[in-house]
């Protein structure tokens, strides 16, 4: 999460934001995809939702979720995350 006041993700904070990689096969699952890197910026957003509640972390999370849904294609009814426990 950004420090700044304002937006949980601000211009600056957004440049340093990557695109997963590839997600390569996971045992029982049919197809798996990440929107991000899991690191920098978008880690202090995952961290901030997860353990410490802060649910407007959750906004360029699930847009970046959903860029990545559309962009390879796919469409459907639910976009959920792993849980973390």
């Amino acid at each position: 999460m950004c420090r700044r006041p304002g937006p949980p993700l601000c211009a600056r904070c957004g440049q340093d934001v990557r695109s997963a990689l590839p997600v390569g096969p996971v045992d029982g699952v049919d197809r798996a995809l990440a929107a991000l890197e899991y690191e920098g910026p978008a880690r202090a957003l995952v961290l901030a939702l997860k353990l410490s509640g802060r649910r407007e972390a959750a906004e360029p999370l699930v847009e970046a979720m959903w860029k990545t849904v559309v962009g390879r294609g796919l469409h459907g009814t639910v976009l959920t995350w792993v849980p973390a426990r």
